[in-house]
């Protein structure tokens, strides 16, 4: 059933019952973009790096290829969090130039 009291406030004959004066572009960037975006790249870092930890160095053998692979797709990953912080970063620059500017 959908809530009755969204239309109506829309329509500006009643009041929300949530407040909404700290809504707004720079709450959303730094009170939310910002603190979860880095908490998943620290997460997926943490937890792809447990795995690749689990099936290529933790072996009894210790095959040294296995840890060359490992380098190698570790290095490979930092480079595309590097490139995805940069670009999340470069557009959160142009959106606070467009803001400013229009």
């Amino acid at each position: 059933m959908p809530d009755p009291v969204l239309p109506e406030a829309v329509n500006g004959t009643t009041t929300l019952p949530w407040d909404l004066t700290t809504l707004n572009t720079s709450s959303f960037i730094f009170g939310n973009l910002i603190p979860v975006t880095l908490g998943n790249i620290f997460s997926g870092a943490v937890l792809v790096g447990a795995v690749y930890w689990y099936l290529y160095v933790k072996s009894d053998d210790k095959n040294y290829e296995n840890v060359k692979r490992l380098k190698e797709a570790s290095y490979r990953y930092s480079l595309f969090i590097i490139k995805t912080v940069k670009a999340i970063v470069i557009g959160i620059k142009n959106m606070v130039i467009k803001k400013l500017k229009g």
